[in-house]
Formats: structure tokens, C-alpha cells, sequence
């Protein structure tokens, strides 16, 4: 599956696809996705979470109204408990 995935962001990058980018780690949409969706399916936690999309940060009452595309640039740092 790994050399799949490179092969299709080899053949973006030719072509002059974009990409969406979350944590470092480049991603295709297929098409559009709702932020919570993303969140989501990507296993995040939203209520431990803060969210940065293009240099800015996303309330979290705003995360089920925001569409990602494949021009964004996410970071999402997660909160921990500890001593």
C-alpha cells in the first residue's frame, strides 16, 4: 500500500496536483472534507485537541463548518494530562 500512495503523490506532484497537509504528512482529498469529518477519520480526539489550519487557529464550535481542501495546511497538537 505504501508504494501505491507514493506512486499517486509522484504522479500529482508531475502533474501539478495539490495536496492537503496534516502534521508533516501530505494527503490527497479525493474531494472537500468537513474538519470535524477529517478529525474524525484520522482518529483525533477533538475535545483534547487545538487545531491550526493555514497559520490560523480553528475554534473548535467552527470545526463541523469548515471545509478542507487539498490547498490546506493543517497542525493539530494534542493535549496530554501528566505529573
Amino acid at each position: 500500500q505504501f508504494s501505491s500512495i507514493c506512486a499517486i503523490i509522484a504522479y500529482e506532484f508531475k502533474t501539478g496536483g495539490s495536496f492537503m497537509k496534516l502534521n508533516g504528512t501530505i494527503y490527497h482529498l479525493e474531494q472537500p472534507v468537513i474538519l470535524l469529518d477529517l478529525l474524525n477519520e484520522y482518529g483525533f480526539q477533538t475535545q483534547r485537541i487545538a487545531v491550526e489550519m493555514n497559520g490560523a487557529i480553528i475554534p473548535k464550535a467552527t470545526y463541523e463548518q469548515v471545509t478542507v481542501t487539498n490547498d490546506d495546511t493543517l497542525e493539530v497538537v494534542s493535549f496530554v494530562g501528566g505529573g
